[in-house]
């Protein structure tokens, strides 16, 4: 479980004094430098949403889930072993809720790389698998997903999609569930508020 200096420097001064318990209820998760709840960078740059630069009218803004997209100028490159794109960082109300990436497989090494980005994560913060589905429609056409947690907040949703006509690179989406549902819970709101429903 990765903790912070300033996490490890107020455990130890609580240790000494008696006055502490020095335990992790939860792990401290970092993508990066970021970690849930954050509010943007000053170098990221929105790329899709309710950029600051764009602001959306009040009428709008009621109609839209509230997710601002950003990417870094430069970011990480890798994950596990493997490539990955450009990570998008997801901000509601300017918190950091979502970061998602594609991983830049081999051809038929989808499942290696869904293990390998697993493997990463279960070494810095320990994963708790929840699901494991796989659905074949064809020969050619086939659907994997993957759902962990991380504590009692981070889910991690791991998935990929092959058919006959293209094969899709494993997208990994890691994200905040306390942020997300009130995400959701904002955008039934607005929902029913644009629609006069009860």
């Amino acid at each position: 479980m990765k903790k912070t200096f300033s996490q490890l420097l107020f455990c130890l001064v609580g240790v000494f004094s008696l006055t502490v318990n020095c335990s992790f209820a939860e792990p401290l998760f970092f993508f990066g430098d970021l970690t849930f709840g954050q509010p943007p960078e000053t170098e990221m740059i929105c790329v899709k949403g309710p950029c600051p630069s764009e602001p959306l009218r009040p009428d709008i803004r009621q109609n839209k889930i509230n997710l601002a997209v950003y990417k870094l100028p430069v970011d990480i490159t890798t994950y596990g072993e493997w490539e990955i794109t450009s990570p998008q960082y997801s901000f509601y109300e300017d918190r950091l809720a979502r970061v998602s990436f594609s991983v830049l497989c081999d051809e038929g090494s989808s499942i290696r790389c869904m293990d390998s980005v697993a493997s990463a994560l279960d070494r810095e913060y320990g994963l708790e698998q929840m699901d494991d589905f796989s659905f074949e429609f064809s020969d050619k056409n086939s659907y994997i997903g993957r759902h962990y947690k991380i504590g009692q907040d981070i889910d991690v949703l791991m998935h990929h999609d092959q058919s006959e006509w293209r094969g899709r690179q494993p997208v990994v989406v890691i994200e905040s569930r306390s942020l997300m549902e009130e995400l959701r819970r904002d955008a039934r709101k607005n929902f029913k508020a644009v629609a006069n429903l009860p």
